[in-house]
């Protein structure tokens, strides 16, 4: 399989912005060289993003799903769901990339990133490593963990 038959945008969505530094050796994005160095770990943390929006599509209403309970809620459940599938490491470094744009706002990269933080740390804890993702997330929405932004 050649490197043309990958999605350029691992992510799957439309409105994704890759970083806009350049690496050096390649002339490519970070996420460039992300896919080209690893197609299927990218396609598992793609993969990874699409269940967890389904997750939260199933799960709330449409005005919690944008900096609200649900959107961290996605957060939180993908960069646990990339812990444990691809590493701590590689998923922060998905995640990162993948908050890296500088297309939104301060307050809500920081949201994201938090709950991706979150997310990648309860996956690692012993005390919630035998979890699935949903049961993590469905934990960190209880328990009152997840960063939201007031609205």
């Amino acid at each position: 399989m050649s490197d043309h038959d990958y999605p350029r945008d691992p992510w799957g969505e439309q409105n994704i912005r890759t970083p806009s530094v350049k690496l050096a050796d390649r002339g490519l994005t970070e996420m460039e060289n992300m896919v080209r160095r690893h197609p299927m770990e990218t396609y598992r943390a793609w993969r990874l993003a699409e269940d967890s929006k389904a997750a939260v599509e199933e799960r709330f209403p449409r005005e919690e799903r944008w900096n609200g309970p649900g959107d961290a809620y996605r957060h939180l459940r993908w960069n646990f769901a990339m812990t444990q599938s691809i590493g701590k490491e590689a998923a922060e470094a998905y995640a990162d990339s993948h908050e890296a744009d500088g297309g939104q706002p301060a307050n809500e990269r920081e949201m994201d990133l938090r709950n991706n933080r979150l997310g990648r740390a309860m996956a690692v804890d012993p005390r919630f490593q035998s979890l699935m993702p949903d049961a993590a997330a469905e934990l960190a929405l209880r328990k009152g963990w997840l960063h939201g932004l007031q609205r």
